[in-house]
């Protein structure tokens, strides 16, 4: 590695501690959007089960289970002696900085590809201070942040093969790792960003010089990636298969039916304008 990237990188972990600054005292960071705990080991324990008896006679946590990466991470850190407020300092830190470091691999690529000698370093800090990360931020949005982190490998991945620098099989394994690691804890929403990216590189490959053999190349791309990723995620998928099948219409029952849930989307969503968006607003006590 040249001196530069060197120092780029400790800039990089440097900037990766501004979580340290969040915290004040012995405090800790609760509250159920959060998801943290007073106990990672044990949560993360019952988090290994598709049903829960934490909650009244029982409850159905299958959408939970995708969640193992995440908290396991946390219950390992907590289970080497440290102190609660120490795990989230460690935890907040990592997924400060890992979205960093993948953005800098990825734009370390661009930068090369394209002669861009200052490139890297700013598109690395500008992705790591996202202001549309912030409200992620307020409940320590982990899951959030495991796709942001995912998707600069994805596209590096990507360009990697369009470059014929590595095979269908590799990529797809590689790209399919990855998101079998940085999963979001599954949640479909969460994975917009890169399903977005993902849409434009097939478009741009596409237009670029379009001929039936690379069509039936990207078609066979895909083919792999989303066999392995079935293969790899089945823990999750079958049992959440089958609690969509059984217990779906009842947990809809219980957030007070059809109208419930879309009056609770209508109210979230009042002032959801694009301007707004692009402001940071809505709702003054929420987004």
């Amino acid at each position: 590695m040249r001196k530069r990237q060197i120092i780029e990188l400790l800039i990089i972990i440097i900037l990766g501690l501004t979580p340290l600054l969040w915290f004040h005292g012995n405090q800790v960071i609760l509250g159920h959007d959060a998801g943290l705990t007073l106990s990672p080991v044990s949560h993360f324990s019952d988090r290994l089960f598709a049903w829960t008896e934490r909650f009244g006679f029982g409850n159905d946590q299958t959408y939970a289970i995708p969640g193992f990466f995440i908290h396991g991470l946390e219950a390992l850190i907590a289970s080497l002696g440290f102190s609660l407020q120490s795990v989230q300092k460690i935890v907040f830190v990592f997924w400060f900085l890992l979205p960093g470091l993948t953005m800098y691999y990825f734009a370390s690529k661009l930068a090369k590809k394209f002669s861009l000698t200052y490139f890297a370093l700013p598109a690395t800090i500008l992705y790591m201070f996202n202001h549309f990360l912030l409200q992620g931020w307020f409940v320590a949005e982990r899951t959030k942040f495991s796709v942001y982190a995912a998707l600069p490998l994805v596209m590096a991945f990507l360009f990697d093969w369009e470059e014929n620098r590595r095979s269908s099989f590799k990529t797809g394994l590689f790209i399919s790792l990855t998101i079998f690691i940085l999963n979001g804890e599954a949640s479909l929403p969460l994975f917009g960003g890169l399903i977005l990216s993902i849409a434009a590189f097939i478009i741009f490959y596409l237009l670029k010089e379009f001929s039936r053999q690379r069509l039936l190349k990207l078609i066979k791309l895909f083919g792999i990636t989303i066999g392995i990723s079935a293969f790899l995620n089945a823990y999750w998928l079958l049992p959440y298969g089958g609690y969509l099948l059984q217990s779906y219409s009842s947990a809809v029952a219980q957030a007070g039916g059809l109208s419930g849930v879309l009056g609770w989307v209508n109210y979230v969503s009042q002032d959801s304008s694009f301007i707004n968006l692009f402001r940071l607003q809505g709702i003054p006590e929420w987004y």
